[in-house]
This record gives C-alpha cells, sequence and structure tokens, in this order.
C-alpha cells in the first residue's frame, strides 16, 4: 500500500493530521505543490500543532512542519514532508496557478470525509462546482457552489473533512484557491492571489513572477494524453505467424540498442519544457520497437506516453482552423481574373468524437498536459502540415510540465522532410531538435545476430521445447533485427533456407499457404495468385468485416472474366468468410505488419497494377479506404512493383485523385497525394497527368498546392512558354506563401515580374499587375516594407487602368490599395498610408478620424527640445 502511483494527476491530494496524540487532533485534507511541500488550511495544521501527512496510495503517516503561514486562523499553511514518498514523482514541481477571472468557472475540489477520523484507509472523494463570485483580483475569498442541487445532494459526511483542499479549474487543473471552511452548498476559498500575493509563499512554492494564468471557465482544452493510442499490443491469441514479428506486440525482449535508449533517457529528462527528438533508418532497423521501449519505460515511471496517430493529427490540425500564412482578401493568392467561378468542396470529414466539443466547436483548443508526456509520430515525412501544426501549439503553451516529441522516419526516403516541417512549424523544429539518432549507422554485429536469433526462438518455440541451431547469419541483411528474427522463426519451423526466393519471400509464400490450409472444407479453393490478391487488397485498404465483400469486387481473380463483373458464383463470399478467420479481429482487417513483410507481399503480388487502379475506381469506395491505400504504397514504395503501380495510378487517376483531395480538405489525403508526387518530381507522364488548381488555398491542401504549382512552372519552363511560365509562377508565390516559404514566394513573384517585363508593354496586362501585387505582398509578408512599396505602388496604378475600361477589376484594385496603405504605414509615411486606404475602400470616416489624429504635433515630454 506504500508504493506511490505510476501516473500523477489528482493523486496530489493527501490526508492532514494535526494533533499531540492519536486521539484528539483535527483531520483534513492537503494538495502537494512539490517535491516536499502540501498546501492546506490553518483550521487543520493548527499554530505550534504537530501534523502528520498520508497519501492516498499508502496507509503510513510521515512527520511534516509548518514553514510559511498565512494571516488569519483560517488562512493557508505550508508543510515541509521530510522524506517524502511522492518526492520522486516525475512531473511533481509542476503546478498551474490561475485566477478565476470571472463567476461560472468550472471547478472541483478532492479530500478526505469524516473529519477528526484518522483510524482507517479510505479514499479521497470529489466535489464539483462553480465559482459564485467575485472576479476581483484583489478579492480575498470566494465562494463556491457544489453540485446541482436539481440533481443530487452532496453527501453531509464530506464537508468536514474538505478544509485544505485544493480547488482546481476545469478542465486543465489550474490551482485557483484552497478551502478554508464551508457549509452545503457552499465552499469558502481563499482565492491563489491572496496566496501568491505573499512573496515568502512564492519563493518556498517556486512560482515565478509571471507564472498566473487567467481562466474564465470557457477556455477550450484537449488533454494530450487523450491523443494516444499504446504503443504495445498483445499479440492475438493463436494468430498467424504473421503477428508475432511486429514492433507493437514485443513479442521477442528488448535487446541492444542500449546506446540508443540511453540517449533517448537522458533527452527525456531534459529540464527543457519542450523538445523534440528525430529517429531515423531503414525499415527493419528497429525504429518502432526502440520509440515503443521509451514509451513503455516513461509510462512505467508515471509518464503519459504513446504513439499519436495520422487521423488524430489532421483533426487537430482542422479543428485548429487556418494557419498563420492563410491568404487573406490582400495577402498574395492565385490569380483570379475578374470573375473566377467559386468551387464546390463538398462537406468536410468531421473530427473523431473526443475532439467534437473542445476542439472542433473552439478551434485552437490549448493541448494541455496534466503530467510529463511523451507523444510518438511515426512516418512523419507523410504528414508534415499536421505536424508543423502541433509543434507551433505545443510551443505557444508554455504551462505545460515536460512534453517531449518523437519523430520517426525512415530513411533513405523523403530528404526534404526535415526541412518542409521547420518551415511548417515556423522555425520551431530547428530550436527544439536537441537530439537525433540515425539507425542505419548501427547494424547488428555477428554476436548481437546470435544473441537476437536464440531470444527471438525462444520467445517463438512453445514453453520447453527443444531449440535447433541458430540459422547462419554471415550475409548483411541480417544487420537488421526484423531479418534475424525472421531468419529464427523460419528455422523453428523447418524451413529450407535454400527454397526459391528471398527471406520475405519465402516467409509470405509460407504464410499464405498455411492461411489457405484453414479455409473450411465445403469452400471452393481459389488459386494461389487470387489469393494473395485478397489479401494485398487488405493490406492496402484495411476495410471492415462488412466493408470486405465489397472491395473484395477489385480483385481480377474473382471477377468474371467474360464480362469483368464480380463473379456470381459465391467465391466472393468464400474469400471474404476465409479471410475474416485468418485475419485478427477487431473493427478492421489488417495485416499486423511490419511493413517489409506488407511490402513483399505487395511486391509478390501479380497484377498489382490493375487492383490499384480497381480499387480507386471501385463504385462505392470511400476516402478512407483511398486515404490508406496511398499511404501503404507510399511506405511500400522501396519494392519495384509497389512504386510501379503507384506510378501507375498517379499518370492514370492524377485529376480524380487531386479532385477527391480537394472535395475533402479535412482528410490526409491532399498530403498523400502530394508526398507520393514527390516520388516522381521528373516523371514526364506525370507531369502531364497533373491538373492545376486554381481555387483558393486550404487547410489540409497547402502542400499539394505548392507542388501543382512547382510541377507545373517546370512543365511551362521545360516548354519554353514564357506567358504560361509567368502566370505558373504567381500561382506559386501565392501558394508558397500560404504555406509559410515566403523567402521562395518572394523570389517566384520576383521572376515572374521579370519576364512580364521583358515582354511588349501592353501584353498580359492584368497578369503583369497580378505579378506586382504577388510580389508587393510576399515582401510585406517578409517584413520587408521598403522593398514592397514599388511594387505594390505600380500593382495597383496597373490595376486602375484596367478597372476604368473593365469594373471586374475594382476589386483587385481595392486590394492593390490595400497593400500600399500597408507598406506605407510600414515605412512611416502615415499620412500617405491614410490617403491608400481610403482608396483601398476604407471607411471614410474612420480616415479621416485617422488623418485628423496623425496631423497633432505630439506633445514633447518634459526636459526635452522640440
Amino acid at each position: 500500500m506504500d508504493t506511490p502511483p505510476h501516473r500523477l494527476a489528482l493523486e496530489r491530494v493527501v490526508e492532514v493530521y494535526a494533533g499531540h496524540d492519536d486521539l484528539v487532533g483535527v483531520t483534513g485534507s492537503g494538495y502537494v505543490i512539490g517535491a516536499d511541500l502540501v498546501l492546506t488550511s490553518g483550521r487543520v495544521a493548527r499554530p505550534g500543532t504537530p501534523c502528520q501527512v498520508r497519501a492516498p496510495w499508502s496507509a503510513r503517516w510521515v512527520t511534516a512542519e509548518q514553514v510559511w503561514r498565512g494571516r488569519g486562523a483560517a488562512g493557508a499553511v505550508l508543510l515541509r514532508v521530510p522524506g517524502s514518498p511522492w518526492a520522486e514523482l516525475p512531473g511533481i514541481e509542476h503546478v498551474r496557478w490561475a485566477r478565476a477571472a470571472v463567476p461560472g468557472v468550472r471547478c472541483l475540489a478532492r479530500g478526505f470525509p469524516r473529519a477528526g477520523q484518522r483510524a482507517g484507509f479510505r479514499d479521497a472523494e470529489t466535489l464539483t462546482g462553480v465559482v459564485d463570485a467575485p472576479a476581483d483580483p484583489a478579492s480575498k475569498a470566494l465562494t463556491v457552489t457544489v453540485g446541482n442541487p436539481g440533481t443530487h445532494a452532496v453527501p453531509g459526511t464530506l464537508w468536514g473533512g474538505m478544509p485544505g483542499a485544493a480547488l482546481l479549474a476545469e478542465p486543465a487543473g489550474q490551482i485557483i484557491g484552497l478551502v478554508v471552511s464551508g457549509t452545503a452548498p457552499h465552499l469558502d476559498v481563499v482565492p491563489v492571489t491572496a496566496l501568491l500575493s505573499d512573496a515568502r509563499f512564492r519563493e518556498l512554492a517556486g512560482v515565478p513572477p509571471g507564472r498566473l494564468e487567467t481562466v474564465t471557465g470557457g477556455e477550450p482544452s484537449v488533454p494530450l494524453a487523450d491523443l494516444l493510442t499504446p504503443a504495445r499490443y498483445d499479440p492475438p491469441p493463436n494468430g498467424p505467424d504473421w503477428a508475432l514479428l511486429p514492433a507493437r506486440h514485443a513479442v521477442v525482449p528488448f535487446l541492444g540498442r542500449e546506446e540508443e535508449l540511453a540517449r533517448l533517457r537522458a533527452w527525456a529528462a531534459e529540464p527543457a519544457a519542450l523538445s523534440i527528438a528525430v529517429l531515423t533508418g531503414r525499415a527493419g532497423t528497429g525504429k518502432s520497437r526502440l520509440a515503443g521501449e521509451l514509451c513503455a519505460e516513461l509510462a512505467g515511471s508515471g509518464w503519459d506516453a504513446g504513439l499519436l496517430p495520422p487521423d488524430t493529427l489532421y483533426a487537430l490540425a482542422l479543428a485548429a482552423g487556418p494557419g498563420p500564412y492563410e491568404p487573406g482578401p490582400y495577402e498574395p493568392g492565385p490569380p483570379t481574373g475578374p470573375a473566377e467561378p467559386s468551387r464546390a468542396t463538398g462537406p468536410d470529414v468531421p473530427a473523431p468524437a473526443f475532439l467534437a466539443g473542445s476542439v472542433a466547436g473552439g478551434g485552437g483548443a490549448a493541448l494541455d498536459a496534466i503530467r510529463p508526456t511523451l507523444l510518438v509520430v511515426e512516418h512523419v515525412e507523410s504528414c508534415v502540415p499536421p505536424v508543423g501544426e502541433l509543434v507551433r501549439r505545443l510551443a505557444r503553451h508554455g504551462r505545460n510540465p515536460r512534453v517531449r516529441l518523437l519523430l520517426v522516419a525512415r530513411e533513405p526516403g523523403d530528404p526534404g522532410w526535415w526541412r518542409r516541417l521547420d518551415t511548417a512549424a515556423g522555425g520551431w523544429l530547428r530550436r527544439l531538435n536537441s537530439t537525433t539518432i540515425q539507425l542505419n549507422t548501427s547494424p547488428l554485429t555477428l554476436p548481437e545476430r546470435t544473441e537476437h536469433a536464440r531470444a527471438a526462438m525462444e520467445a517463438f518455440a512453445p514453453s520447453r521445447a527443444v531449440l535447433p541451431a541458430p540459422p547462419h547469419l554471415d550475409d548483411p541483411e541480417y544487420g537488421l533485427p526484423l531479418h534475424v528474427h525472421l531468419a529464427a522463426l523460419m528455422r523453428l519451423r523447418d524451413e529450407d533456407g535454400h527454397a526459391p526466393g528471398g527471406l520475405l519471400e519465402r516467409f509470405v509464400v509460407r504464410e499464405l499457404d498455411q492461411w489457405v490450409r484453414v479455409r473450411l472444407a465445403d469452400h471452393e479453393r481459389v488459386d494461389a495468385a487470387t489469393a494473395r490478391q485478397a489479401v494485398a487488397a487488405v493490406a492496402l485498404t484495411t476495410p471492415t468485416p462488412a466493408e470486405l465483400p465489397g472491395l473484395l469486387a477489385a480483385v481480377p481473380g474473382l471477377r468474371d472474366a467474360a464480362t469483368g463483373l464480380p463473379a456470381t458464383d459465391g467465391r466472393v463470399q468464400d474469400v471474404a468468410a476465409w479471410l475474416r478467420r485468418v485475419l485478427p479481429g477487431g473493427e478492421r482487417l489488417a495485416l499486423p505488419g511490419p511493413d517489409l513483410l506488407t511490402e513483399q507481399l505487395l511486391s509478390g503480388t501479380d497484377g498489382l497494377d490493375s487492383l490499384v487502379l480497381a480499387v480507386h475506381d471501385l463504385e462505392g469506395r470511400t476516402v478512407g479506404q483511398l486515404v490508406r491505400m496511398l499511404d501503404v504504397l507510399r511506405v511500400c514504395a522501396g519494392g519495384d512493383r509497389v512504386r510501379s503501380a503507384l506510378r501507375t495510378l498517379v499518370t492514370a487517376r492524377a485529376g480524380s485523385l487531386v479532385e477527391e483531395a480537394v472535395t475533402h480538405p479535412g482528410t490526409r489525403l491532399g498530403d498523400l497525394v502530394d508526398s507520393v508526387l514527390g516520388l516522381f518530381p521528373a516523371a514526364p507522364e506525370v507531369l502531364v497527368a497533373l491538373p492545376v488548381r486554381t481555387g483558393p488555398a486550404r487547410p489540409g491542401l497547402r502542400a499539394l498546392d505548392v507542388t501543382l504549382s512547382e510541377l507545373a512552372v517546370r512543365r511551362h519552363r521545360a516548354r519554353g512558354d514564357r506567358s504560361a511560365l509567368a502566370e505558373a509562377l504567381s500561382m506559386m508565390s501565392g501558394r508558397l506563401a500560404a504555406a509559410g516559404r515566403v523567402g521562395e514566394a518572394v523570389a517566384a513573384a520576383a521572376e515572374a515580374v521579370e519576364i512580364h517585363a521583358a515582354a511588349p508593354p501592353y501584353e498580359e496586362a492584368a497578369g503583369r499587375a497580378e505579378a506586382l501585387f504577388d510580389l508587393g505582398a510576399c515582401l510585406l509578408l517578409g517584413g520587408e516594407a521598403g522593398g514592397a512599396l514599388k511594387p505594390a505602388q505600380e500593382a495597383a496604378a496597373r490595376y486602375r487602368i484596367l478597372a476604368e475600361d473593365d469594373p471586374r477589376y475594382a476589386e483587385e484594385t481595392a486590394r492593390a490599395y490595400h497593400n500600399v496603405a500597408c507598406a506605407l504605414l510600414g515605412t512611416g509615411r502615415l499620412s500617405e498610408a491614410v490617403r491608400a486606404f481610403g482608396a483601398a475602400g476604407g471607411d471614410g470616416e474612420f480616415a479621416a478620424h485617422l488623418a485628423a489624429l496623425l496631423s497633432v504635433p505630439a506633445t514633447p515630454h518634459p526636459g526635452t527640445t522640440s
């Protein structure tokens, strides 16, 4: 009963006893605010009275001494507890203090009932309520109404033991006061402002200046712990051999990587509030296993630790709303011309249920950590924009205990992901990335391979089984832990190491053969190629059991050869029943992993190109299934056949992929299409097939828009079409600015201006005006008001001339003058800025007032000369 809890939150509440013996004394509550400090009430810890403290997980009382006392008998008291049982708990020193600024703030207090009773072990209980009044910062008292009389009655036994309990604001848990007394249904509370006004209290409690927050009760909050999924899962009982290998199942004990794990432990223990580490390596080097081991260690010591799934990242980014570089009405954007039709975009995909209230409704909710937290993002290169938004929000928070973000990326892979992520994070990545670990530089040595093989065979074999000798592991491919584990499993299964195909293919063929054998006797068999295609279709889309029959209609071997339609002889239903039997159950059917085996399965699947196209074209195919297929193909694109199938999909269905991404901007689809296009940057057939999207920049499409515009620029540059190139450059400048890449946006806009300058004076007049506008706007975004002034003025003049002949250019003229006003303000030319503001269509009365204010000379300060 004396072991501290691993997860510290409301367990900070302790029981306090003040008295000279066990018979006569006062029992109340307290709240831990440091490694050896407890905050309680003067009604409990009276002057000169010996005190003892009991943690809620223990039956043992620990001696405490009074080190600070507030004014009045009912004031607050600080107790020091030498050798406290909670001293080593992670995050114990981190406390958030806040002022309740308005009545109605939701709050809770947690304490011990039955005042005066010391004998026996009992749990803490919780009262919830709202702050009544006052909201005056100078007030020395608060009142809290507890519960809702119309719904439940608060047990009277709770009131006596509540003095000394901390009053916590919901949902983030800031301390807003200390309960000193109470009579149902009210609690009397000393506000935090009264405590922090005492310099000695601040010193003892370690509260630096500026740490007081303000809560109004309307602050949206998302607990980081609610976003995480476990890094470890038990393998399914009686599952296939495939399920023995994923890193999440951790069937083989963790071996080696002591240096890398020690570096990650040291990184987690750094004092910085927020820090980022990067972990890279080939598939099979043990990235996920190392990250999972760190999660398990930190979770066991009291952290919140786990994986942050991509869908959760995108739901957070979507709910946060437009990013800091989202073009506004007067910022650079794609050329619109005098009358561009709007595009229908379709409904956004809703956020997950746990985000629906706090994030999706309010946007930009605080990401609150209750305790030290480790967030692991795998395949970070495929979700750069939402991870960048996550880093921004965590960096802006400033009130959390230690938060660690571990980014896991495959290497070799996308070489530009780090730079793009730093840009998306507003430069925070390079400031916060304190640790980088590259597993490719440390392949397993021969002794380590043998150790891994023996451990794997012991883990895979039945208890007390006689193990064969380890396999020969001299080949360089066994520098990867996954390959060693796979070779050990094949040796246990008595498979001939000289059978046709490599190690991975031999395992896949053997596993598929085992799966086919478990079919019901009365089911018609299908050939091996069709069975593999069916498993590949599941690997690509992870369907639900209900979706499976419809998905199998895309499998070429399950279609009627004459009509091309799904077979009607029952084979589809037979194969669906078979797959439900052999694949792990759950909400979705999926291969357990790891990625290398999925890649091998797909690489050995005949007709993969046709299967991928058929899944894309399948009637009733969902956006989620397309997202998963693109993700799997991208991750497995190291295999030549997989890469070829992905290339075929991009070239044959480029237009529909982009259109579907535009229709569903709230999903991962836009960024996945962008990531896939990045695999074929110079392929002529890909360049020809890609459309150019001319709609406004939108969250979820920024990266794709940049890639499409960059490829359009490359296409027109290769063709030598100067006019089209200038238009594409103007488009790209707006897209780059929307993505936060302002320096590159300036360069693109400047090149477009140069191309137009070399053309005849009256050729492409609207395009020239737009290029000048974009250059001025990008320079303004970059903080270069002086450089922006000339192109902004020229753009305004050209648009004004165009508007004289065509009134539809009046809006562009107003936008241009708005930027002129911004540039003039930035250079200190205030009166001219006011006139430009008026020319932009600004409120005339406001402009007149502003001009009058600016015309009044400043009054010199005493002692200065004019």
